[in-house]
């Protein structure tokens, strides 16, 4: 059966060394999925935040407003 399978092509499954750019490339693929998995959890929690509290989020937005119109004033 050894000899059988060598011939057609079958192999055991044979571990592939790791060189710095594979290593590299799984750090930096879960860098960005952690990243990218931040942000939407940021965005869907803004969404959920809209969707149940329109009128503290149309407030909230105002203040930034304001105070963005405060700074822009007294530098000017």
């Amino acid at each position: 059966m050894k000899d059988y399978n060598r011939l057609h092509g079958k192999r055991r499954h044979q571990e592939m060394p790791y060189d710095c750019g594979t290593s590299l490339a799984k750090y930096l693929l879960c860098l960005f999925n952690f990243v990218f998995f931040g942000f939407g959890t940021v965005v869907l929690g803004i969404g959920i935040w809209i969707a149940s509290d329109k009128h503290s989020f149309i407030q909230f937005t105002k203040l930034i407003d304001n105070e963005e119109l405060r700074i822009q004033v007294s530098t000017e």
